[in-house]
């Protein structure tokens, strides 16, 4: 899709020149971030003067996110853009693809070797197997990758001096936090969870901790039922310790099977990395308290 909408914006771009239309020209000291764990990961390595701005703020879902004309337009008037790209901001789409034609944008999922064939993400389908999971900002050691990448990615002029001291210390931040956390849960590796949708794998797989089954529904609604005989035998066959619902998701249906099992809810937040991984290090705190009341109470 992003393909197809560069190529459509490269004919306009043409035509545009052949009538003389001038483009606006970038505001360089601005650095717009489509999520807020890009901006966690680029802002520390920025340069004092540099504004950096998130499009989506927290609490919003970049899935179904859709933006306002200015929102959009805002990643027009920045230096650099920074987005994950592989479908994850679907309607930012045009906007990333502008950005990229006028080489400003900085794509992590690109940076880090994955195409638009690695994306095989649905999020309307449920209880299902994801080929490949585009949350890569829930995965602390591609974080990691990609703040040491930033420094030769991002343009020099918006950079800190000592920028590239600055990322090796924030990607050991994010290294210590995930090397700390596979230690906590080695006492818990095996233990099932049901989510809400099928996101968590990259943050959950290096803990050992299985993803039993994504319950969501088409649209965000109630799972068929189905699905919810399916997670009622997962619980009943002692596979599931927890349930894991997001802070950016309703979770009517999530608490009300927890209420029925008596499984504890570990409750996360599926967009945040926070200042030196901190909001990372919540949600390994969250879900490792979750699964060791769940033990406990057996």
């Amino acid at each position: 899709m992003l393909r197809l909408v560069l190529a459509v914006l490269c004919l306009f771009i043409a035509a545009c020149s052949d009538r003389g239309v001038d483009t606006p020209a970038p505001r360089a000291r601005l650095v717009v971030a489509t999520i807020e764990p890009l901006a966690s990961m680029a802002g520390p390595l920025l340069a004092e003067d540099v504004e950096l701005r998130v499009v989506m703020g927290p609490g919003i879902d970049p899935h179904s996110f859709e933006p306002t004309p200015s929102e959009a337009a805002v990643l027009s008037e920045s230096g650099a853009v920074l987005a994950v790209g592989l479908g994850v901001e679907a309607g930012l789409e045009r906007a990333i693809g502008r950005a990229v034609i006028d080489r400003r944008a900085v794509l992590m999922g690109e940076a880090l070797g994955f195409t638009g064939h690695d994306h095989g993400h649905d999020h309307d389908h449920e209880g299902h197997d994801h080929a490949f999971d585009a949350h890569l900002w829930l995965d602390l050691e591609l974080c990691a990758r990609f703040v040491e990448m930033l420094p030769e990615l991002l343009p020099a002029e918006l950079l800190a001096e000592d920028a590239g001291v600055r990322a090796a210390s924030l990607a050991d931040a994010f290294r210590r936090i995930r090397d700390e956390a596979v230690l906590e849960f080695a006492s818990l590796e095996g233990a099932g969870v049901i989510v809400q949708h099928d996101a968590w794998r990259r943050m959950l797989e290096p803990l050992g901790v299985e993803t039993v089954l994504a319950v969501r529904g088409p649209g965000h609604g109630e799972p068929s039922p189905s699905v919810l005989a399916e997670a009622r035998m997962a619980i009943e066959g002692g596979r599931v310790r927890a349930i894991v619902i997001e802070s950016t998701q309703p979770s009517t249906f999530a608490r009300r099977l927890a209420e029925e099992t008596g499984l504890p809810i570990a409750e996360l937040d599926p967009v945040g990395l926070g200042e030196d991984g901190a909001i990372a290090r919540q949600n390994f705190s969250a879900l490792g308290a979750a699964l060791r009341a769940a033990i406990a109470s057996n």
